[in-house]
């Protein structure tokens, strides 16, 4: 065990000694085949470092630090072109050959030339304090009136002069020794609008959009108001600004035009005040007008059954390269001499979008069977897909149906298919003849049933068609389209209710928790009498209902709502119902059952007491009424302490207590409503407040 560990010890230390072997002493471990690239930039005659000089390497850009030096890293072995540049040198390129990490020295040597502008009034006084931008540098002028630009090279360069209370200075200068130049600055005496372009793109293409961000500065000594208008190719566009401006103030915008085609290959705008206009030429690249194409086009179902909805969806792209909207439209050729259109929707595309869109057609009934284009269209391409129509071949009709004469007829349908073999999803109509019913004239037609899965149930009959007879086992044909099917209906005799008569004098008083039985009539159809006693079960012949019982019911939070409650036992051996008139309530007479009274303790001091109010609940016989809620509510600006509800006890009492507030004391007493909840009586009781 021991000379294991010894051996395990031995390996650790010589893995570590390979590893700072191979890492080496700065402990970077190197990447196989990439270095390091620091490329140092210096001044050729002064030989110190250029900071925020662009280098640009392998692709890449990257400015230098304030030790005029810039890194590329993992910079693979090979040979790469470089080229410097800044301000006031000479451009320099050159090759680097990378085989190891490397250091590269480039010395720019500045431009030798130098240029001094000299800034005067119309007086030949300096200006100082004047701005003076020269190919991408800026010097202000100091007491003298002089800004200097040290290593100019030799070229024509472009300068501006700008100066508040001034008008702008613009021009060209050719520089090819050092030069000396005098500007003469002309000062505004009231106002002047000038007119400044801050960012503008110099090339567009065809059907986009320009966006030019600009600025006018009144650069005079007074207020003024003025418009700014903007023109393309001379027309005058419709953005005009109207915009009023003080001393030195300035307004900042934007002004926007899209492309046209036909723009190629340039078009100018200008920005013109009443003072100053700035005029630009953009180039306009051609580009490939909008095409809205039909990529796709999906029938869902491909084989529909009349009466079905059907699905189509298209996808359209637009391939162009300008932005454009269309109206997509969807056709169908289904009169069979010019296509009929389904829907339309219209679209927007920017280039290569993909639009999805879903349109949807019901096969109506006035559509024929046979095979139909359905095809979509945009302004530029189409696409056509076959829909086959065909109708329902077959369904199933539930089993003979046995009803009184005061229900309603339901068949069940199922098993609806069409000449696909596929269940029956819509709409459509269903015919049954039901004019050899006696008591029914005409056959019925019902729009538009719903089917799902093939299944629907249809009323044919409603209950309150009840002039119709009684009648067995009669042939009802039913039509689903060119389908026809029977079933058997058996109507059976009804019987009825008639109210008893109540004598008006004689008024029945229903006292809390009592019912009352009425004598009723029961009769047949025919109207003949059937014999029946109330207080008892009565058996009848086959086919007829036993009256038990009739009472009245009613509840105590709706007085005078009474509920007449029927209970009828069926006794035969067939289905039959009891057609329940109204009986007359005219003579009942509904006594309260509950009476609430509210005593409160009065008068109180504002400072010291509370108010005792004490609401009583008793029944018809005076007794109380334990468990009832009781409201309690007030005028004043006091409150119940504990809560404005309670509940009555065993003594038929509920307690609050209100506690009074300084508003309360005048010569008004406070009122104090007790709202039984039951039957929502009230009563009230007054506190009069002392200070």
């Amino acid at each position: 065990m021991g000379n294991r560990m010894i051996k395990y010890f031995g390996l650790a230390i010589l893995i570590f000694i390979l590893t700072l072997v191979i890492v080496g002493c700065d402990g970077n471990v190197p990447t196989s085949g990439q270095y390091d690239v620091k490329i140092k930039v210096l001044d050729e005659e002064e030989e110190t470092p250029l900071p925020e000089v662009l280098v640009e390497f392998d692709g890449q850009q990257k400015k230098t630090d304030k030790s005029g030096i810039v890194h590329f890293s993992n910079v693979k072995e090979g040979s790469y072109e470089y080229q410097v540049l800044t301000t006031g040198y000479e451009e320099k390129t050159g090759d680097i050959i990378v085989q190891e990490d490397i250091i590269q020295e480039v010395e720019l040597t500045p431009f030798p030339y130098k240029l001094t502008f000299v800034i005067e009034d119309e007086k030949s006084n300096h200006i100082k304090g004047a701005m003076v931008k020269l190919d991408g540098r800026e010097e202000i002028t100091g007491e003298d009136g002089k800004a200097v630009f040290e290593n100019v090279g030799e070229k024509t360069y472009s300068y501006q002069v700008i100066r508040d209370y001034f008008k702008t200075e613009e021009d060209q200068i050719e520089v090819e020794e050092d030069e000396n130049e005098t500007v003469v600055l002309e000062y505004i005496e009231e106002s002047y609008f000038e007119v400044r372009i801050n960012n503008y793109t110099e090339e567009v293409e065809e059907g986009k959009t320009i966006e030019v961000d600009y600025t006018i500065k009144n650069f005079g000594s007074s207020v003024d108001n003025q418009d700014i208008e903007f023109y393309v190719e001379e027309d005058l566009e419709d953005d005009m600004v109207d915009i009023e401006l003080g001393t030195l103030e300035k307004f900042e915008g934007t002004f926007s035009y899209q492309v046209k085609n036909g723009d190629a290959p340039e078009i100018e705008f200008k920005i013109v005040s009443e003072d100053d206009q700035i005029l630009k030429t953009i180039s306009v690249v051609e580009t490939e007008p909008a095409f809205f194409e039909v990529l796709s086009l999906e029938i869902d179902p491909e084989k529909a059954i009349i009466g079905e909805e059907v699905t189509i969806k298209a996808d359209i792209i637009n391939s162009g390269e300008v932005t454009k909207s269309q109206v997509i439209k969807l056709y169908g050729d289904f009169d069979g001499v010019d296509p009929v259109l389904i829907d339309s929707q219209e679209i927007t595309l920017t280039e290569d979008e993909l639009a999805k869109l879903t349109f949807s057609k019901k096969i109506e009934e006035n559509i024929a069977t046979g095979d139909y284009d359905i095809i979509c269209t945009t302004d530029d391409d189409e696409m056509s897909g076959l829909l086959e129509v065909g109708e329902i071949f077959i369904f199933d009709i539930g089993s003979p149906v046995i009803i009184n004469q005061s229900e309603s007829l339901i068949i069940e349908l199922a098993n609806v298919k069409g000449v696909y073999n596929r269940s029956f999803e819509g709409t459509t109509d269903v015919i049954v003849e039901t004019s050899q019913l006696t008591g029914i004239d005409n056959d019925r037609e019902i729009v538009d049933v719903a089917f799902n899965s093939g299944e629907a149930v249809v009323e044919i009959l409603t209950a309150q068609e009840t002039e119709i007879e009684a009648q067995n086992n009669i042939s009802l044909p039913v039509h689903l389209q060119d389908v026809t099917k029977n079933t058997k209906l058996t109507i059976e005799q009804a019987v009825s209710v008639e109210k008893s008569t109540v004598d008006p004098n004689n008024d029945v008083i229903i006292s809390t928790g009592e019912t009352h039985e009425i004598v009723v009539t029961i009769n047949d159809k025919a109207g003949d009498p059937i014999e029946i006693n109330t207080t008892g079960d009565l058996e009848l012949e086959p086919g007829t209902n036993n009256i038990i019982d009739i009472i009245y019911d009613w509840n105590y939070g709706g007085i005078n709502q009474v509920e007449v409650i029927i209970e009828a036992k069926n006794n035969g051996s067939s289905k039959q119902n009891i057609i329940a008139h109204e009986i007359e309530l005219d003579s009942l007479v509904i006594t309260n059952p509950y009476t609430i009274v509210l005593e409160a303790e009065s008068p109180i001091s504002y400072q010291n007491d509370n108010s005792t109010v004490t609401a009583t609940v008793t029944d018809d016989n005076g007794d109380p009424v334990e468990g009832i809620e009781v409201k309690f509510t007030n005028d004043g600006s006091g409150y119940f302490v504990g809560g404005s509800n309670k509940i009555t006890g065993s003594n038929g009492k509920g307690t609050v207590y209100y506690s009074a507030q300084w508003d309360d004391v005048s010569d008004s007493p406070i009122t104090v409503t007790g709202q039984e909840q039951s039957t929502q009586q009230e009563a009230e009781a007054s506190i009069e407040v002392e200070n």
